[in-house]
């Protein structure tokens, strides 16, 4: 289910780009998922909450500090939750996983 309208999309995506300021070591956020993100994220959260940030979106530069920051808090996530960008920070989630499951098999755990 798709919650952001277009220009929800851009704004977010606006937010994103002032927030991580990506430059040639990082991809832009819009060659990433987070706005896919952050709407799949608004599409499983409760009514009022995705109703309140999507007005919150809206509101983002004149926001109140606070409420700025839960925002400027999921934007960040959106972004470097994405596999391109963790991967060019050094996370290789692969090799966490892998060394996760050497660990339980070497302790005898499932």
């Amino acid at each position: 289910m798709r919650v952001l309208n277009r220009r929800e999309a851009a704004a977010f995506t606006r937010l994103c780009d002032g927030l991580v300021r990506p430059g040639t070591a990082l991809p832009a956020v819009a060659d990433t998922d987070a706005v896919a993100f952050f709407d799949a994220w608004l599409a499983a959260a409760p009514r009022r909450n995705r109703l309140g940030l999507r007005a919150l979106l809206r509101l983002a530069g004149r926001a109140p500090r606070p409420l700025r920051g839960v925002l400027d808090s999921m934007a960040l996530l959106s972004y470097y939750g994405d596999p391109r960008v963790m991967a060019r920070l050094g996370y290789d989630a692969d090799a966490v996983a892998a060394l996760g499951r050497a660990v339980r098999l070497r302790d005898g755990r499932p």
